[in-house]
């Protein structure tokens, strides 16, 4: 094999190309080989998202990854800023102008699952609550900004089952409870296995 014999060698890129040429290379693809590139297997997130949708959206995972991914993600940071008896709103009110963007955004996507009717309902759900939490933060109130954020985080979960495409050790959503029924305060009173 031509490769194996070059392994050990430095060769420059011209010389490669003109080598692979006269090998047979012709760059197409096979007509039964699949698509090149790592692409979503099905059912599962793309591993690799492109950086922006063709109209320069920010995709949906890249909103969820800036609002909810991680402790320094927007929704918890601007959750534990609002629970200070006088918030800074200086701090925050750029933070739900951020949010409120993205929320809007986040309408011009199409999910990989559910019906075009729930998710125009859902994401639309979701813009005016984020609207609201960002007039609130303009006002100040930070009793109607603790409300548009609660909200927001219980609004999560029925979007998330509409049109979340849901992968093996990404949560128990949709299958059935673990043995024994759900943990809580209670579980120690249930009898065990057997």
């Amino acid at each position: 094999m031509l490769t194996r014999s070059l392994l050990g060698l430095k060769i420059s890129p011209l010389v490669m190309c003109v080598l692979l040429a006269a090998a047979g290379c012709t760059g197409e693809a096979e007509p039964n080989a699949p698509p090149a590139g790592p692409g979503p297997a099905a059912g599962f997130p793309d591993p690799d998202p492109p950086a922006e949708n063709a109209s320069g959206t920010p995709t949906i995972r890249q909103i969820m990854s800036k609002l909810t991914k991680g402790p320094n993600s927007l929704t918890p940071v601007i959750g534990k800023e609002l629970e200070a008896d006088a918030p800074d709103w200086n701090t925050i009110q750029p933070q739900t102008d951020e949010y409120a963007r993205l929320a809007a955004a986040m309408a011009q996507n199409t999910p990989r699952k559910g019906s075009p009717e729930s998710w125009a309902t859902l994401s639309a759900a979701f813009g005016k609550s984020a609207n609201a939490l960002n007039t609130a933060a303009k006002a100040k109130n930070r009793d109607a900004a603790l409300e548009a954020h609660s909200e927001i985080t219980g609004s999560c979960m029925g979007c998330h089952r509409q049109h979340r495409t849901m992968g093996p050790g990404m949560g128990r959503m949709g299958g059935p409870p673990p043995p024994g029924g759900p943990p809580g305060k209670d579980a120690d009173k249930r009898p065990g296995p057997g």
